[in-house]
C-alpha cells in the first residue's frame, strides 16, 4: 500500500503545479483569494499575516503583469494598486502608529 502512495501523491503533486503554471486566469484568482484572506485577517487583528497575505498577492500580480502583459490589464492593475497601498501604509507603521492599525482595503472605511 504504501509503495503505491508515494507515486500516485507525487503524480498528483506534478500535475498540479503544471496546470498552475499555465493559466494567467489562475495566477490572478490566487492572488484576489490572498487579497481577500488579507483583509479578513485584518478585520480579525492579525496584522502580520494579513501584510504576508498581501505581499504574496502583490507578488503573484507582478508576475503575470510581467509573464502576460495582454491579460486583462485593468483587473491586475486594480488588484496591484489595492495590494501596493496595503503593503505601504503596513509598512509605515499603519494609519494609526499607536495601536498598529491601518484603515483597511476599502476607501469607505471610517478613520
Amino acid at each position: 500500500m504504501k509503495r503505491k502512495f508515494l507515486p500516485c501523491s507525487l503524480l498528483c503533486m506534478f500535475l498540479a503545479a503544471t496546470t498552475a503554471l499555465g493559466n494567467p486566469g489562475d495566477t490572478f484568482y490566487e492572488a484576489n483569494l490572498s487579497l481577500t484572506r488579507a483583509a479578513r485577517q485584518e478585520k480579525e487583528g492579525d496584522y502580520k499575516a494579513a501584510l504576508e497575505s498581501g505581499k504574496k498577492a502583490e507578488q503573484l500580480l507582478q508576475s503575470l503583469k510581467t509573464s502576460e502583459p495582454e491579460w486583462n490589464p485593468e483587473w491586475v492593475a486594480g488588484k496591484l494598486e489595492t495590494s501596493g497601498a496595503k503593503s505601504r501604509s503596513s509598512q509605515k507603521g499603519g494609519l494609526f502608529p499607536e495601536t498598529g492599525r491601518t484603515a483597511g482595503f476599502y476607501p469607505a472605511t471610517r478613520l
